[in-house]
């Protein structure tokens, strides 16, 4: 959809004349340093605490835990 894509192209993915064979839609790509969320995360310690006071963006927190994959959205200071 157009909304959806719209998401992917301010992430960074463009559309490179490619369509999806089973469903005949665009198919969109781009280089894994390239996608802004990946770009803009950081690996960080973190610790168990009081919430903090203060108005932070949401932002998701996640271990690197492969088969056991968690993942969080907390109000915090990036």
């Amino acid at each position: 959809t157009a909304p959806a894509r719209a998401v992917l192209e301010k992430e960074g993915f463009r559309y490179r004349n490619y369509i999806d064979i089973f469903d005949g839609g665009p198919t969109l790509e781009c280089d894994i340093d390239r996608v802004r969320a990946i770009r803009k995360s950081r690996l960080v310690e973190v610790a168990e605490g009081q919430p903090a006071q203060g108005d932070f963006p949401a932002c998701l927190v996640a271990n690197e835990n492969y088969h056991h994959f968690r993942v969080v959205l907390v109000r915090t200071d990036p």
